[in-house]
């Protein structure tokens, strides 16, 4: 116990025999805010990996969210942003999660660290720091900004013999340039944890564990402080710059001294195996591989406790290139794009198109254009430098529409198919169609079926893939011819001659002359005497009827002649059914099916 009353005296000395001088000590860098922006740095005895938020004052209010730097340092810009400002930090040190908050006036520092989280408790009156964050009022935030100032000096008084052992008496946990570099306030927190829970303030010392000071947060100048339960400062290497960045193969040069020791000797590596090299002076040179990696120094004096600082490896003037440098795509077809990404060893991208509604790309660079024409272009972005990308022009053309054959001519009831060829999109299929109601209707392959008036129609093919190209075949339907004018000749000798066609709307009228032979008993032959009769007959389609009607027409006599043909309206051979009836019963009657073949 004398023993921890002696150091507690001397450390009492030391912080009257320093103070005038540590104004001008502490932590260096990380801070500094500009006219309209908020920065600082996010620690707790190490950078905080995690993000940082500022929420203004405005109604409702305004947040803004980063990602924290590795080095723990972060900045917002506020323009447009109502102060004062409340800010929230969170993430991890190593295995420890943290939720700190701090507090800032206006544009400027605000640093986020166990310190400050303390400072914004007691200058709101004792409330939680993530109640207040949550739902902030005006007269609370108005509360705080009136009080913070003078918080602050009281943490700084009543911590001042544990704060003046690491050179950190007058810094500002909130608005001093601060560097989580283990020196000033960062090596106080390194020492020793800073915990605020249901409205008590906890100082315990990492090592031990031991409590150096409690309290209520609402009566913060009622604790004591116990010195002799202070971590002493160790002796301990320190590095500069903590977190840099280098591009491939390039070389930085670091700076170490050892604090509290005259022996400055220090030793340099680098952790990862591949991570680049480094000299005895300091020179590192970063490796040919993207990364992040870690320089340490550890002292002579003190190798329990080196400081590591991290390296990121950069692209060293990345160019991304694309093939094939611009492109003509029928909508609804796809292309394929690589990219060449050089001064990098990452060479992955990621690709996008930019304008809206433009088709889409793949990953892997598979372009597939819309459905509208037009020109878009495609960017393929580095993912190693997301600053640099290479972009190409894509025309997108319409769809086009052929029709074969372009015109076609038939008779009423025929048929025939056609045939449509899509260009310019990868979707081929086609809508047919007949323009004119009534004039046939067509299949969807194709095969048109003529319709049964005579008259000029059309058949419309409609791209599937781009309704508004389409392609027309002109169809010209008339009236067919029964068969070729000219001699029939039957079954036993029986012909006809048709000698006149005259067409009339839907029935094709003709008259003509049959030649038929003398009946003999009761069937027919060709050795008699022809009979010449006068016929009127008609034809609808390929269908013919030709007919004598009643009445003595010669010996032996005969009441009616009947042929019935069907067939293609220009072939020489047709077959029908042939019909003859006597009105004597002397005579039988012919009745039997035909061919008929043109003399």
């Amino acid at each position: 116990m004398r023993d921890r009353k002696g150091i507690s005296v001397v450390f009492g000395l030391l912080c009257i025999l320093v103070t005038a001088l540590l104004a001008a000590c502490g932590g260096g860098g990380g801070g500094g805010g500009g006219a309209s922006t908020v920065s600082g740095v996010a620690a707790a005895g190490a950078p905080i990996a995690g993000t940082v938020q500022i929420k203004d004052s405005s109604s409702p209010a305004k947040t803004l969210t980063k990602t924290i730097n590795e080095d723990g340092s972060f900045s917002f810009d506020v323009s447009g942003l109502t102060p004062p400002f409340l800010l929230k930090a969170t993430g991890t040190v190593g295995s420890t999660a943290y939720t700190l908050h701090s507090f800032a006036n206006g544009a400027g520092t605000a640093n986020v660290n166990p310190f400050a989280n303390l400072v914004v408790a007691m200058a709101s009156g004792g409330l939680d720091p993530a109640t207040i964050y949550a739902a902030p009022s005006a007269g609370i935030m108005q509360t705080i900004t009136g009080k913070l100032s003078a918080t602050i000096t009281d943490v700084q008084t009543k911590l001042q013999i544990l704060l003046a052992l690491y050179d950190a008496a007058k810094i500002d946990p909130v608005a001093s340039n601060f560097t989580a570099n283990h020196t000033g306030l960062d090596e106080v927190l390194d020492m020793v944890s800073v915990d605020l829970s249901t409205g008590v303030i906890t100082i315990r010392n990492k090592t031990t564990n031991a409590v150096i000071f409690t309290t209520q947060v609402s009566n913060f100048a009622g604790g004591v402080l116990n010195p002799g339960l202070i971590p002493p400062p160790p002796v301990r290497a320190v590095i500069s710059p903590i977190f840099v960045s280098v591009p491939l193969s390039k070389s930085v040069t670091f700076t170490a001294d050892v604090l509290r020791s005259t022996n400055k000797s220090v030793t340099w590596s680098v952790i990862e195996s591949g991570g680049g090299t480094i000299t005895n002076a300091g020179v590192y040179t970063a490796p040919a591989t993207e990364g992040t990696y870690h320089v340490k120094v550890t002292s002579v004096a003190n190798p329990t406790l080196p400081a590591i600082a991290i390296v990121k490896v950069i692209p060293y003037n990345v160019i991304v290139g694309v093939t094939p440098a611009s492109a003509t795509v029928a909508s609804g077809v796809s292309k394929t794009f690589s990219a060449t990404v050089t001064g990098t060893s990452n060479t992955q991208v990621t690709w996008s198109v930019l304008e809206a509604s433009s088709g889409s790309i793949t990953s892997s660079g598979v372009y597939t254009a819309p459905a509208t024409a037009g020109t878009y272009h495609v960017t393929a972005t580095s993912v190693a430098d997301p600053a640099k990308s290479a972009t190409v022009a894509v025309t997108v053309t319409p769809a086009v529409v052929s029709i074969s054959p372009t015109s076609a001519s038939m008779t009423t009831g025929g048929s025939t198919t056609f045939t449509a060829t899509v260009t310019g999109a990868s979707n081929t299929a086609v809508t047919w169609s007949v323009v004119e109601v009534g004039g046939g209707y067509i299949t969807s392959s194709g095969v048109y079926t003529a319709s049964s008036t005579v008259g000029t129609y059309h058949v419309k093919a409609t791209s599937v893939a781009d309704t508004t190209k389409s392609a027309t075949a002109i169809i010209t339907v008339s009236a067919p011819t029964p068969f070729p004018i000219g001699t029939w000749v039957g079954p036993n000798g029986f012909k006809f001659t048709v000698s006149q066609l005259i067409v009339s709307g839907l029935v094709n009228q003709y008259s003509g002359i049959i030649y038929y032979p003398s009946l003999l008993g009761s069937s027919m032959n060709v050795s008699g005497t022809d009979t010449m009769i006068q016929i009127f007959g008609s034809v609808t389609g390929n269908f013919a009827q030709l007919s004598v009607g009643g009445g003595q027409v010669a010996i032996p006599n005969y009441t009616d002649i009947q042929v019935s043909l069907t067939g293609v309206p220009t072939s020489t051979t047709l077959s029908g059914f042939v019909s003859i009836n006597s009105s004597n019963s002397a005579y039988n009657y012919l009745s039997s099916n035909a061919v008929f073949t043109k003399q």
